[in-house]
């Protein structure tokens, strides 16, 4: 484990072999942890040094990647700060509190030499040992749908407070009404105190105890209204109170709760979408760079049009960048067009243009953008021509699924490309023409 803790690579902990791993460990802990409390057997505390190893070793390893940021990032901060307890709270239980009890032995002439000390030992060890729950919540954690859930329910609690405010409201007015009407004997009138009169003094005498006995009631405990419902009006105010409590407020609470989980959830589906998109382009990327490598045979992270128009001669490699890019031969000989600078310019001057080539290591608004690429490409000797950076290219597909992406614009680049071109030799036909006709008038004069 201390070559594991100390080793330079730590990327197999955020690896889903290592996740899976701390799952089951997780989940046969929540196992132990209801057997140890119906069975007794010394042999658990071995079982729990073991989970308390491995969750202290996690826990070095998480500390050691993310440094001070474990304990100052907002995004997991508390579950960092959980988890960091929860280790505590076992180093506790397991290892320092029988350590202590162990040297206290050790240094004492009688076991009941110190019986203050022990007992305190005894009540702390106790507390420790309810922090293993914790890990329960480790366990949610870890399965995204659970981890969801859990999270909208949070996010509910900020809405959730002014319906309990508004429950609260209800209650105290109602237990005023009900306080008056029913403790107070109005909705009885002048019949005598029975044996079921003294059962609603029991639950309606004041207005604290009338609170508590509606709560019962809005939670299905009708037993504190039995006596209540033996009069017609009695019946009726039970009935009012349900619609009120039931239908309503239970309703709004429900619907609060399941609008911020469905939220969460849409929300949460989202940045999983985000991340597979990232994941796909990281892919993506990789292949093509690896493609433009071998068609880039200086490295200069430039091709030219003739390395360009060569390519798209082969078969091999066209079929290689469409099924890469998901583009078609068209749309990949109207990219270079577009793309392209000329060679002595920055690529950060095309409309299109972003990223850093591997001669760059600036950014394209970088203010040296423009010299370094340039440098760069005096040293391969690419001087003159057009050259699209494979960089640009690169981050030309990362934003293809975008509303009005650059994918489209480059398609209406492209044709008014195209139109300009024909525009211009349409011209300069014309004013040939226009040459040949005056050629003769002119020698004439």
């Amino acid at each position: 484990c201390s070559q594991l803790c100390f080793a330079s690579n730590t990327d197999w902990f955020a690896s889903d072999q290592f996740e899976l791993f701390m799952f089951g460990v997780i989940a046969v802990n929540a196992l132990v942890m209801a057997l140890e409390l119906d069975f007794q057997w010394s042999g658990w505390v071995w079982f729990e040094n073991v989970f308390l190893i491995i969750y202290s070793f996690e826990l070095i390893i998480r500390i050691r990647r993310e440094r001070c940021r474990f304990f100052t990032a907002a995004q997991n901060v508390f579950w960092n700060y959980m988890d960091f307890i929860m280790v505590l709270g076992g180093i506790a239980d397991l290892w320092v509190i029988p350590g202590i009890a162990l040297v206290q032995r050790l240094t004492t002439d009688s076991v009941s030499a110190s019986p203050g000390i022990s007992l305190h030992a005894m009540q702390m060890l106790k507390l420790m040992r309810i922090l293993r729950v914790l890990r329960l919540v480790k366990l949610i954690r870890t399965v995204k749908p659970l981890y969801r859930l859990l999270v909208g329910v949070l996010e509910s609690v900020d809405a959730m407070k002014w319906v309990l405010v508004l429950t609260l409201l209800m209650l105290y007015a109602c237990a005023i009404l009900w306080t008056t009407l029913v403790g107070h004997g109005m909705l009885f009138g002048d019949s005598p105190l029975t044996e079921q009169m003294e059962s609603v003094q029991e639950h309606w005498s004041n207005v604290p105890t009338s609170m508590y006995s509606l709560f019962l009631l809005m939670n299905g405990h009708h037993d504190v209204v039995k006596d209540v419902c033996i009069t017609l009006w009695g019946k009726l105010l039970f009935v009012i109170f349900v619609i009120m409590s039931n239908w309503a407020i239970l309703a709004i609470l429900t619907s609060v709760v399941s609008d911020n989980m469905i939220a969460v959830s849409v929300r949460a589906a989202e940045e999983d979408r985000e991340e597979l998109q990232a994941a796909h382009h990281e892919a993506r990327c990789s292949k093509l760079r690896a493609l433009f490598e071998e068609v880039d045979e200086d490295h200069s992270g430039a091709i030219t049009e003739e390395e360009w128009d060569a390519c798209m001669k082969n078969p091999e490699f066209v079929h290689s960048l469409t099924e890469v890019s998901s583009l078609s031969e068209k749309d990949c000989r109207n990219v270079f067009r577009v793309l392209a600078v000329k060679a002595s310019t920055d690529a950060g001057a095309s409309g299109f243009g972003g990223g850093g080539s591997p001669g760059n290591p600036d950014g394209p608004d970088s203010p040296n953008s423009g010299l370094v690429r340039s440098q760069s490409l005096l040293r391969f000797g690419k001087t003159s021509g057009d050259v699209m950076y494979y960089q640009t290219f690169l981050d030309h597909l990362k934003d293809q699924a975008s509303t009005a992406s650059k994918h489209n614009l480059v398609l209406v680049s492209a044709q008014l490309h195209d139109m300009e071109r024909n525009l211009r030799s349409h011209i300069e036909a014309l004013f040939d023409d226009f040459l040949a006709v005056m050629q003769p008038g002119a020698a004439s004069l």
